[in-house]
């Protein structure tokens, strides 16, 4: 996947009718905006029609399978634009409300809640199987809390399976997100890794297991084992029994650390029946006045660490760690007070341009049917485009640097001071290949008060597109060279000048809800591989707030410790080529922006 097969709508866009009003984010397989059509709001993904194959038809067949509450309802689909057409779209129900990482984070439940958020889950996933539809992709960003009933919802079934669908991946494994696999299916993977042909077949008990992985984070904010990227990770997947839930937090009753338990056995006929008995076992937990405490300290119940008297030495620390040591804790984070920002230097005189790359169901079956077909056969047609390097990426040149080939003539912009940039170094994917290629890293708590005062914040949800008018418009930051060798270092790792990919501003891994960033130092984490660099690699840096949201980006480290010099920042796309759309809410000093960002190669900062 990569950025350029992504559609950059502008809010009032008419895609088959439907009116475009905001983005609400990206995953792996598309974009999703909030739109309208006769009043009613949906939720309108779209995705390319190159290399699509039968995704498309697979996703409608699933939802037009299904009709449960619990479940995200089909609304419509078809092709766009009418003429011509190169994406396919999908309009389904707009769940209002928070993803379940969201939700659980900021409200902190207590275990009776959890068990009505999985009794929610266990009807739906009951309605899928009945169907012999299975999800393969249970986690917490694919599950939406209605903001008005509080009810749990699945979405994202476009990785799904049903019983008779053709295969639609050469890999050993299905599609799914690397920490939600069964142990069954590592299993597999290990002892037909190099077999040809190999192919797992997954089952519901395979959906049982993702369950209760989110479950046990629920209710411990934890899960029950690391990412399986080694052979020692992934052993302790198929063997070792995790730590009991109640273990790790003493506020989880002892009943329901046991069904949690049962739901991650090693065993997958020893996960119970089915869905079903699963909501049946909820049902009849017996609770009491304690299963009504939250389950994990409040944030203001925490006592955080004291903070380091050397600034440097605290910031090093937290680019390093990313929080304060301490027990987990949930809740909504305070906004820290508002501190006084230094005016940024003019703008120098413009350079030249930079080329830039550039009833429902009865009316909607019929659509669908020609539209589904149609998309798939084009992407069958045509050959898969990649941005992506060669497998074997270019041999850095011996001449000299980039950096130091452009110092030589002195550019028009290098009289105007640079923005400091932080050089010390202190996340589902959807894969078709095996699980230990690229992965999301291990979740992370929420960062104490002292590393929240200048990293990425918790803030109230919105959907606006639209800049605020309250904050003071700012300049934006001026031009600046890269670090000495990072282009180069770029180019041993594969990746080329212009090479775009999709990073989180925090965890939220396909989050939809916004969050605000504080200008200063700041990271990054890459959602997918980007040459050389896996999936959940750091990205180092410094967040600047202007007209836009600006990152600039100078370092990054994968999760071995390997550290490299780069040059790369962040863009919104839909015609902004630098700086992310600030969203309402968005001051004078925070920046309330999408959680997910597109994160570019360059050879410079313009």
């Amino acid at each position: 996947m990569n950025g350029q097969h992504f559609a950059d709508l502008l809010p009032g866009t008419d895609v088959g009718g439907f009116i475009v009003e905001a983005l609400l984010g990206r995953g792996g397989s598309g974009v999703v905006y909030r739109a309208r059509r006769g009043g009613e709001s949906f939720a309108l993904k779209l995705q390319s029609r190159m290399g699509l194959g039968g995704w498309a038809a697979r996703e409608v067949a699933i939802l037009m399978r299904l009709e449960h509450p619990n479940v995200v309802g089909f609304r419509h689909c078809g092709l766009h634009p009418e003429q011509r057409p190169t994406w396919f779209y999908l309009a389904m129900e707009l769940v209002e409300g928070r993803t379940l990482h969201h939700w659980v984070r900021e409200e902190n439940p207590s275990a009776r809640r959890v068990v009505a958020l999985m009794r929610d889950l266990s009807r739906g996933l009951e309605a899928m199987h009945a169907r012999q539809t299975l999800h393969r992709d249970i986690k917490e960003s694919n599950i939406q809390v209605r903001e008005s009933t509080g009810q749990a919802v699945l979405l994202d079934v476009g990785v799904g399976h049903y019983e008779g669908a053709p295969r639609l991946t050469q890999g050993i494994l299905p599609p799914g997100t690397p920490q939600y696999r069964s142990p069954e299916s590592l299993a597999y993977l290990r002892e037909h890794g190099r077999q040809e042909g190999a192919h797992y077949e997954a089952s519901r008990a395979d959906d049982l297991y993702a369950l209760g992985v989110v479950l046990y984070w629920m209710l411990t904010d934890r899960r029950p084992f690391e990412s399986p990227d080694t052979a020692t990770e992934i052993d302790a997947v198929i063997h070792e029994p995790p730590v009991p839930p109640q273990v790790c937090n003493a506020r989880v009753p002892e009943a329901l650390g046991q069904l949690c338990l049962r739901l991650l056995a090693k065993a997958p006929e020893a996960r119970g029946e089915g869905a079903r008995a699963l909501d049946e076992a909820l049902a009849a937990l017996v609770m009491d006045a304690a299963w009504d405490v939250p389950l994990l300290p409040d944030v203001a119940e925490v006592s955080l660490a004291p903070v380091p008297p050397d600034e440097a030495e605290e910031h090093d620390a937290w680019m390093v760690h990313g929080e304060a040591p301490g027990p987990p804790h949930r809740g909504r984070v305070p906004v820290p007070p508002v501190m006084p920002m230094p005016a940024l230097a003019p703008l120098p005189p413009p350079r030249s341009a930079r080329r830039w790359r550039t009833g429902w169901k009865k009316w909607g079956l019929l659509a669908c049917g020609v539209a589904v077909l149609v998309a798939a056969w084009g992407g069958l047609a045509r050959s898969r485009l990649s941005s992506r390097p060669e497998s074997d990426p270019e041999v850095a040149s011996a001449e000299a640097s980039p950096e130091a080939a452009r110092a030589a003539v002195t550019p028009p912009w290098v009289a105007v001071p640079p923005v400091a940039v932080a050089s010390q170094v202190a996340h589902s994917w959807k894969e078709e290949t095996p699980v230990t290629k690229t992965s999301p890293a291990p979740a992370r708590r929420t960062r104490s008060r002292a590393a929240a005062s200048r990293a990425l914040l918790a803030a109230a949800t919105c959907s606006s597109l639209a800049c605020p008018a309250g904050p003071q418009l700012r300049a934006s930051p001026p031009p600046e060279e890269c670090p000495a060798g990072a282009v180069e270092s770029m180019r041993t790792l594969g990746i080329k000048v212009e090479m775009f990919i999709d990073a989180a501003l925090d965890d939220r891994f396909n989050d939809v809800g916004p969050i605000s960033v504080r200008e200063g130092p700041g990271r990054l984490e890459m959602i997918e591989a980007m040459g050389k660099l896996p999936g959940g690699t750091l990205v180092l840096g410094r967040f600047v707030r202007g007209e836009y949201l600006y990152g600039r980006f100078t370092e990054v480290r994968t999760k071995k410790g390997e550290r490299y010099p780069v040059c790369m920042e962040i863009f919104q796309g839909s015609g902004i080529k630098h700086g992310v759309t600030l969203l309402k809410g968005s001051t004078d000093d925070t920046a309330v922006v999408t959680s997910t960002v597109y994160l570019r190669a360059v050879d410079h900062f313009e």
